[in-house]
Protein backbone atom coordinates (compact mmCIF):
# COMPACT_ATOMS: atom_id res chain seq x y z
CA UNK A 1 0.00 0.00 0.00
CA UNK A 2 1.32 3.44 -0.93
CA UNK A 3 1.82 6.02 1.77
CA UNK A 4 0.10 9.40 1.87
CA UNK A 5 3.43 11.07 1.16
CA UNK A 6 3.94 8.93 -1.94
CA UNK A 7 0.52 9.93 -3.25
CA UNK A 8 1.29 13.58 -2.58
CA UNK A 9 4.61 13.30 -4.45
CA UNK A 10 2.79 11.74 -7.40
CA UNK A 11 0.34 14.61 -7.50
CA UNK A 12 2.90 17.37 -7.09
CA UNK A 13 4.85 16.29 -10.17
CA UNK A 14 1.78 16.98 -12.30
CA UNK A 15 1.07 20.53 -11.33
CA UNK A 16 4.19 22.66 -11.39
CA UNK A 17 7.48 20.93 -12.30
CA UNK A 18 10.14 23.61 -12.51
CA UNK A 19 11.38 22.42 -15.89
CA UNK A 20 7.91 23.03 -17.33
CA UNK A 21 8.04 26.78 -16.68
CA UNK A 22 9.82 28.72 -19.39
CA UNK A 23 9.89 31.86 -21.52
CA UNK A 24 9.05 31.31 -25.17
CA UNK A 25 8.39 33.52 -28.17
CA UNK A 26 5.91 31.17 -29.82
CA UNK A 27 2.89 30.61 -27.61
CA UNK A 28 -0.15 28.54 -28.52
CA UNK A 29 -3.07 30.93 -28.68
CA UNK A 30 -6.35 31.45 -30.50
CA UNK A 31 -8.62 33.09 -28.01
CA UNK A 32 -10.43 36.08 -26.62
CA UNK A 33 -11.82 36.62 -23.11
CA UNK A 34 -14.56 34.02 -23.52
CA UNK A 35 -14.84 31.90 -26.66
CA UNK A 36 -12.15 32.64 -29.21
CA UNK A 37 -11.76 29.56 -31.36
CA UNK A 38 -11.00 30.39 -34.98
CA UNK A 39 -10.82 28.31 -38.15
CA UNK A 40 -7.11 27.44 -38.03
CA UNK A 41 -7.71 25.45 -34.86
CA UNK A 42 -9.46 22.73 -36.86
CA UNK A 43 -7.29 21.20 -39.59
CA UNK A 44 -9.13 18.28 -41.22
CA UNK A 45 -11.97 18.58 -38.76
CA UNK A 46 -9.90 17.85 -35.66
CA UNK A 47 -8.89 20.30 -32.96
CA UNK A 48 -5.41 21.81 -32.72
CA UNK A 49 -4.40 24.94 -30.86
CA UNK A 50 -2.38 26.87 -33.44
CA UNK A 51 1.04 28.26 -32.61
CA UNK A 52 1.64 31.93 -33.30
CA UNK A 53 4.45 34.38 -32.68
CA UNK A 54 3.98 36.34 -29.49
CA UNK A 55 5.97 38.36 -27.00
CA UNK A 56 7.90 36.48 -24.35
CA UNK A 57 5.40 34.91 -22.03
CA UNK A 58 6.14 32.66 -19.03
CA UNK A 59 4.21 29.43 -19.42
CA UNK A 60 3.57 26.11 -17.73
CA UNK A 61 3.60 23.15 -20.09
CA UNK A 62 0.83 20.72 -19.21
CA UNK A 63 0.84 16.95 -19.00
CA UNK A 64 -1.87 15.05 -20.86
CA UNK A 65 -4.64 13.74 -18.65
CA UNK A 66 -4.52 10.34 -20.34
CA UNK A 67 -0.91 9.98 -19.19
CA UNK A 68 -2.19 10.25 -15.61
CA UNK A 69 -4.70 7.42 -15.78
CA UNK A 70 -3.14 5.75 -12.76
CA UNK A 71 -4.31 8.69 -10.65
CA UNK A 72 -7.86 9.24 -11.87
CA UNK A 73 -8.53 5.49 -12.07
CA UNK A 74 -7.81 5.15 -8.34
CA UNK A 75 -11.07 3.81 -6.86
CA UNK A 76 -10.45 5.73 -3.63
CA UNK A 77 -10.14 9.06 -5.44
CA UNK A 78 -13.11 11.37 -6.05
CA UNK A 79 -12.47 13.35 -9.23
CA UNK A 80 -13.92 16.73 -10.20
CA UNK A 81 -13.41 18.00 -13.74
CA UNK A 82 -13.62 21.51 -15.17
CA UNK A 83 -12.81 21.97 -18.86
CA UNK A 84 -11.62 25.02 -20.82
CA UNK A 85 -12.57 24.46 -24.48
CA UNK A 86 -11.65 27.69 -26.30
CA UNK A 87 -7.92 26.96 -26.64
CA UNK A 88 -7.28 29.85 -24.27
CA UNK A 89 -3.93 29.56 -22.42
CA UNK A 90 -5.01 32.40 -20.11
CA UNK A 91 -8.24 31.33 -18.39
CA UNK A 92 -10.70 34.03 -17.40
CA UNK A 93 -10.93 35.22 -13.79
CA UNK A 94 -14.41 33.73 -13.75
CA UNK A 95 -12.93 30.32 -14.53
CA UNK A 96 -10.26 30.69 -11.85
CA UNK A 97 -12.96 31.56 -9.30
CA UNK A 98 -14.78 28.37 -10.21
CA UNK A 99 -11.63 26.25 -10.10
CA UNK A 100 -10.54 27.53 -6.70
CA UNK A 101 -13.98 27.17 -5.17
CA UNK A 102 -14.00 23.50 -6.20
CA UNK A 103 -10.54 22.88 -4.73
CA UNK A 104 -11.30 24.77 -1.53
CA UNK A 105 -14.65 23.14 -0.77
CA UNK A 106 -13.58 19.61 -1.75
CA UNK A 107 -10.18 19.05 -0.09
CA UNK A 108 -10.53 15.26 -0.24
CA UNK A 109 -11.22 15.30 -3.99
CA UNK A 110 -8.83 15.79 -6.87
CA UNK A 111 -9.85 18.80 -8.96
CA UNK A 112 -8.69 18.54 -12.57
CA UNK A 113 -8.60 21.76 -14.59
CA UNK A 114 -8.50 20.35 -18.12
CA UNK A 115 -7.20 22.71 -20.82
CA UNK A 116 -7.47 22.33 -24.59
CA UNK A 117 -4.40 24.55 -24.77
CA UNK A 118 -1.15 22.63 -24.06
CA UNK A 119 0.11 25.47 -21.84
CA UNK A 120 -1.08 27.95 -19.22
CA UNK A 121 0.20 31.53 -19.25
CA UNK A 122 1.79 32.49 -15.94
CA UNK A 123 2.14 36.25 -16.22
CA UNK A 124 -0.64 37.03 -13.71
CA UNK A 125 0.66 34.46 -11.20
CA UNK A 126 -2.72 32.83 -10.57
CA UNK A 127 -1.91 29.34 -11.79
CA UNK A 128 1.21 29.13 -9.64
CA UNK A 129 -0.36 30.69 -6.56
CA UNK A 130 -3.42 28.44 -6.61
CA UNK A 131 -1.30 25.38 -7.40
CA UNK A 132 0.88 26.14 -4.37
CA UNK A 133 -2.14 26.68 -2.13
CA UNK A 134 -4.18 23.59 -3.09
CA UNK A 135 -2.40 20.25 -3.29
CA UNK A 136 -5.59 18.67 -4.67
CA UNK A 137 -5.61 20.92 -7.76
CA UNK A 138 -4.16 19.56 -10.99
CA UNK A 139 -3.64 21.29 -14.35
CA UNK A 140 -3.62 19.07 -17.44
CA UNK A 141 -4.19 19.26 -21.17
CA UNK A 142 -6.14 16.71 -23.19
CA UNK A 143 -5.74 14.79 -26.44
CA UNK A 144 -9.13 15.28 -28.06
CA UNK A 145 -8.51 12.66 -30.73
CA UNK A 146 -8.14 10.16 -27.91
CA UNK A 147 -11.16 11.50 -26.01
CA UNK A 148 -13.51 10.91 -28.92
CA UNK A 149 -11.88 7.86 -30.50
CA UNK A 150 -14.15 4.83 -30.24
CA UNK A 151 -17.09 6.81 -28.85
CA UNK A 152 -20.37 7.68 -30.61
CA UNK A 153 -19.07 11.26 -30.93
CA UNK A 154 -16.03 10.35 -33.02
CA UNK A 155 -17.89 10.96 -36.29
CA UNK A 156 -19.21 14.33 -35.16
CA UNK A 157 -15.82 15.41 -33.82
CA UNK A 158 -14.08 14.62 -37.10
CA UNK A 159 -16.76 16.43 -39.09
CA UNK A 160 -16.90 20.19 -39.52
CA UNK A 161 -20.46 20.50 -38.23
CA UNK A 162 -19.60 21.55 -34.68
CA UNK A 163 -17.23 24.40 -35.57
CA UNK A 164 -18.24 25.69 -39.00
CA UNK A 165 -21.20 28.02 -39.61
CA UNK A 166 -21.97 28.22 -35.92
CA UNK A 167 -21.66 31.02 -33.40
CA UNK A 168 -20.66 28.65 -30.58
CA UNK A 169 -17.77 26.33 -31.54
CA UNK A 170 -16.31 26.27 -28.01
CA UNK A 171 -19.74 25.68 -26.45
CA UNK A 172 -20.37 22.87 -28.93
CA UNK A 173 -17.03 21.29 -28.07
CA UNK A 174 -17.82 21.66 -24.38
CA UNK A 175 -21.12 19.81 -24.77
CA UNK A 176 -19.29 17.03 -26.56
CA UNK A 177 -16.17 16.65 -24.44
CA UNK A 178 -17.88 16.64 -21.03
CA UNK A 179 -19.78 13.48 -21.97
CA UNK A 180 -16.84 11.74 -23.64
CA UNK A 181 -14.24 12.59 -20.99
CA UNK A 182 -16.42 11.51 -18.06
CA UNK A 183 -17.16 8.32 -20.00
CA UNK A 184 -13.43 7.58 -19.90
CA UNK A 185 -12.66 8.80 -16.39
CA UNK A 186 -15.83 8.86 -14.35
CA UNK A 187 -16.32 11.68 -11.88
CA UNK A 188 -18.08 14.97 -11.30
CA UNK A 189 -18.25 17.51 -14.12
CA UNK A 190 -18.98 21.22 -13.67
CA UNK A 191 -19.02 24.19 -16.04
CA UNK A 192 -16.41 26.86 -15.32
CA UNK A 193 -19.05 29.51 -14.61
CA UNK A 194 -20.18 27.82 -11.38
CA UNK A 195 -19.01 28.61 -7.85
CA UNK A 196 -18.95 25.67 -5.45
CA UNK A 197 -20.27 26.60 -1.99
CA UNK A 198 -20.53 23.12 -0.44
CA UNK A 199 -18.73 19.75 -0.69
CA UNK A 200 -19.68 17.55 -3.63
CA UNK A 201 -17.97 14.31 -2.69
CA UNK A 202 -21.13 12.64 -1.39
CA UNK A 203 -22.70 12.84 -4.84
CA UNK A 204 -22.62 9.83 -7.15
CA UNK A 205 -24.52 9.22 -10.38
CA UNK A 206 -26.65 12.35 -10.15
CA UNK A 207 -27.84 15.15 -12.41
CA UNK A 208 -30.03 18.14 -11.56
CA UNK A 209 -33.14 19.76 -12.94
CA UNK A 210 -32.89 23.10 -14.76
CA UNK A 211 -36.52 24.14 -15.05
CA UNK A 212 -39.83 22.31 -15.36
CA UNK A 213 -39.31 19.12 -17.38
CA UNK A 214 -35.79 20.13 -18.38
CA UNK A 215 -32.60 18.62 -16.94
CA UNK A 216 -29.44 20.70 -16.55
CA UNK A 217 -26.27 19.30 -18.12
CA UNK A 218 -23.97 21.89 -16.54
CA UNK A 219 -23.13 19.72 -13.51
CA UNK A 220 -23.39 15.98 -13.00
CA UNK A 221 -21.63 12.90 -11.68
CA UNK A 222 -21.40 9.57 -13.45
CA UNK A 223 -19.31 6.50 -12.80
CA UNK A 224 -16.78 5.53 -15.46
CA UNK A 225 -18.44 3.89 -18.50
CA UNK A 226 -21.93 4.56 -17.20
CA UNK A 227 -24.37 3.52 -19.98
CA UNK A 228 -26.29 6.79 -19.73
CA UNK A 229 -23.26 8.71 -20.97
CA UNK A 230 -23.13 6.44 -24.01
CA UNK A 231 -26.81 7.17 -24.67
CA UNK A 232 -26.11 10.92 -24.40
CA UNK A 233 -23.29 10.65 -26.94
CA UNK A 234 -25.32 8.55 -29.38
CA UNK A 235 -28.19 11.02 -29.30
CA UNK A 236 -25.93 14.05 -29.70
CA UNK A 237 -24.15 12.50 -32.67
CA UNK A 238 -27.47 11.86 -34.44
CA UNK A 239 -29.25 15.08 -33.47
CA UNK A 240 -26.50 17.70 -33.28
CA UNK A 241 -27.82 21.20 -34.01
CA UNK A 242 -25.20 23.96 -34.58
CA UNK A 243 -27.80 26.73 -34.77
CA UNK A 244 -29.98 26.39 -31.64
CA UNK A 245 -28.59 27.40 -28.25
CA UNK A 246 -29.26 24.74 -25.62
CA UNK A 247 -30.19 22.01 -28.11
CA UNK A 248 -26.88 20.15 -27.62
CA UNK A 249 -26.83 20.62 -23.85
CA UNK A 250 -29.88 20.41 -21.57
CA UNK A 251 -32.27 19.49 -24.37
CA UNK A 252 -30.08 16.55 -25.35
CA UNK A 253 -29.77 15.06 -21.86
CA UNK A 254 -33.47 15.65 -21.21
CA UNK A 255 -34.53 13.91 -24.43
CA UNK A 256 -32.35 10.90 -23.62
CA UNK A 257 -33.62 10.60 -20.06
CA UNK A 258 -37.23 10.70 -21.27
CA UNK A 259 -36.55 8.01 -23.84
CA UNK A 260 -34.38 5.67 -21.78
CA UNK A 261 -36.27 6.03 -18.51
CA UNK A 262 -39.77 6.18 -19.98
CA UNK A 263 -40.77 9.38 -18.14
CA UNK A 264 -42.32 12.12 -20.27
CA UNK A 265 -42.38 14.50 -17.31
CA UNK A 266 -38.93 14.80 -15.78
CA UNK A 267 -38.79 15.84 -12.13
CA UNK A 268 -36.61 15.58 -9.07
CA UNK A 269 -36.49 12.22 -7.35
CA UNK A 270 -36.70 10.11 -10.51
CA UNK A 271 -34.23 7.22 -10.47
CA UNK A 272 -33.27 5.34 -13.62
CA UNK A 273 -30.33 3.05 -14.52
CA UNK A 274 -28.71 3.84 -11.20
CA UNK A 275 -28.84 7.64 -11.55
CA UNK A 276 -30.98 10.12 -9.62
CA UNK A 277 -32.38 13.45 -10.77
CA UNK A 278 -31.93 16.15 -8.11
CA UNK A 279 -33.85 19.39 -7.75
CA UNK A 280 -32.81 22.56 -9.57
CA UNK A 281 -31.76 24.01 -6.20
CA UNK A 282 -29.25 21.20 -5.66
CA UNK A 283 -26.79 22.75 -8.10
CA UNK A 284 -28.27 26.23 -8.51
CA UNK A 285 -29.28 27.53 -5.07
CA UNK A 286 -28.52 31.16 -5.92
CA UNK A 287 -30.76 32.94 -8.44
CA UNK A 288 -29.21 34.39 -11.63
CA UNK A 289 -29.25 37.98 -10.38
CA UNK A 290 -27.32 36.94 -7.27
CA UNK A 291 -24.83 34.92 -9.30
CA UNK A 292 -23.95 38.00 -11.35
CA UNK A 293 -23.11 39.99 -8.21
CA UNK A 294 -21.14 37.07 -6.79
CA UNK A 295 -18.89 36.75 -9.82
CA UNK A 296 -18.24 40.49 -9.95
CA UNK A 297 -17.06 40.46 -6.34
CA UNK A 298 -15.00 37.27 -6.60
CA UNK A 299 -13.39 38.33 -9.87
CA UNK A 300 -12.14 41.57 -8.34
CA UNK A 301 -10.94 39.80 -5.19
CA UNK A 302 -9.09 37.19 -7.25
CA UNK A 303 -7.52 39.84 -9.48
CA UNK A 304 -6.19 41.83 -6.51
CA UNK A 305 -5.33 39.15 -3.99
CA UNK A 306 -4.88 35.95 -6.03
CA UNK A 307 -7.33 34.16 -3.80
CA UNK A 308 -11.02 33.35 -3.63
CA UNK A 309 -12.89 34.85 -0.68
CA UNK A 310 -15.85 32.70 0.39
CA UNK A 311 -17.06 35.50 2.68
CA UNK A 312 -18.15 37.33 -0.45
CA UNK A 313 -21.16 35.05 -0.43
CA UNK A 314 -22.49 37.20 2.38
CA UNK A 315 -23.20 39.92 -0.15
CA UNK A 316 -25.93 37.71 -1.55
CA UNK A 317 -27.84 37.37 1.72
CA UNK A 318 -30.84 39.34 0.54
CA UNK A 319 -31.12 37.29 -2.65
CA UNK A 320 -30.90 33.89 -0.94
CA UNK A 321 -32.33 34.52 2.54
CA UNK A 322 -35.51 32.66 1.60
CA UNK A 323 -33.60 29.67 0.28
CA UNK A 324 -33.56 26.54 2.43
CA UNK A 325 -30.45 24.41 1.79
CA UNK A 326 -31.33 21.33 -0.19
CA UNK A 327 -30.48 18.05 1.48
CA UNK A 328 -28.75 15.97 -1.18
Amino acid sequence: MKTHQTDRDEENHLRKPSEDISDIKNVNQRYDDDYGIRGKAFPNGTFLCTREDSHKTPIMKLKNIFDEERLWRDENRYNIFLIETSCNPKPTYRSWCSVESMAQNNPKATVWFVMTSPVIHLQDGLAQDLGDKYSNLQYVTVDLDRVFNGTPLEELYKSKAWHENTAWPAANLSNMIRKALIWHTGGFYSDTDAICIAPLTSLRNVIGMATINLVNGAAFHFDRHHPMLWHFMEYLNKNFDPFTWGKNGPQTVSAVLRDVCGFQDLRQGIECQGIKILSAQAFNPIPPQGSKVLFQVLKEDLRKNHKYNPQALGLLKKEIESYQPHKL
